[in-house]
């Protein structure tokens, strides 16, 4: 059954008198006036347009999960942005472009934000102090911002640590990667993608720099994914071998 209620300009609804609890529209106000029987025009309840939070690029539906842990899919390069396009955003020419061809994201919702995780290291033989030189790897205002489609994402790494400094594994790599190989440990198996698909256990840039430092040496970094997908380990900030990988995530801001 539909409720219907009396509706006109502004004009019109300020010369209506109604019973105690009605209600009236005013369409050219976009307003609902509450009316309590004595009082002309009532009262005025002036609507604002909804707000409904980004989803950025790529699929706007949910395939699995929630908000605060969810998968979307794969956005591609061309939706977001090339990997040679992000590493000339940030200033970032260290190590070895990979991959640009593909240049492929995976998009997770993630505590209430929508992230965008490269889905495969995009620079290899890079160090930890080489992304930290252009300020790419915590998430906070020093941290490079991108603009793609009236879309603000700031380049940041993943955390792969149970704290920080971290004495192991633990952050969004579980969280977020994990659930989309096809040998995911927690079962959850949000997708299949195998070590090749993702560049794990093998390859150029397998072991993914994260955010956090060692509790045993500060001049240390963590990295996830260099043997395994469940690998976690720590090297020295400085250390650019061809296995240390920048594998970004584009934070999308409100």
């Amino acid at each position: 059954m539909r409720t219907r209620f009396l509706r006109g300009n502004a004009a019109e609804n300020n010369g209506l008198t109604l019973p105690e609890g009605e209600l009236a529209i005013d369409l050219e106000k976009m307003a609902l006036r509450l009316h309590v029987g004595d009082v002309l025009g009532g009262y005025e309840i002036v609507g604002q347009q909804a707000y409904v939070p980004p989803v950025g690029p790529g699929p706007t539906t949910l395939l699995a999960g929630d908000d605060q842990l969810g998968w979307y899919g794969e956005v591609t390069g061309e939706e977001l942005i090339t990997y040679s396009g992000l590493s000339t955003e940030v200033g970032l020419s260290a190590g070895t472009l990979q991959h640009d061809a593909e240049s492929l994201w995976l998009k997770f919702a993630y505590q209430g934000m929508i992230l965008f995780v490269a889905k495969k290291p995009i620079r290899h033989s890079v160090s930890w102090d080489n992304i930290n030189a252009v300020s790419a790897v915590y998430d906070d205002v020093s941290a490079p911002a991108i603009q793609v489609g009236g879309n603000t994402l700031r380049v940041t790494l993943l955390t792969g640590g149970n704290a920080d400094p971290a004495s192991g594994a633990g952050g969004e790599w579980n969280d977020l990667i994990y659930r989309v190989h096809q040998s995911d440990p927690t079962g959850t198996n949000w997708a299949s993608y195998t070590d090749a698909d993702l560049v794990v256990g093998s390859g150029n840039g397998r072991g993914s720099w994260m955010q956090e430092t060692s509790p045993s040496n500060a001049s240390y970094r963590v990295g996830r994914g260099a043997s395994s997908l469940t690998y976690f380990g720590t090297a020295a900030s400085s250390t650019a071998p061809s296995s240390n990988g920048w594998r970004p995530v584009l934070r999308l801001q409100a």
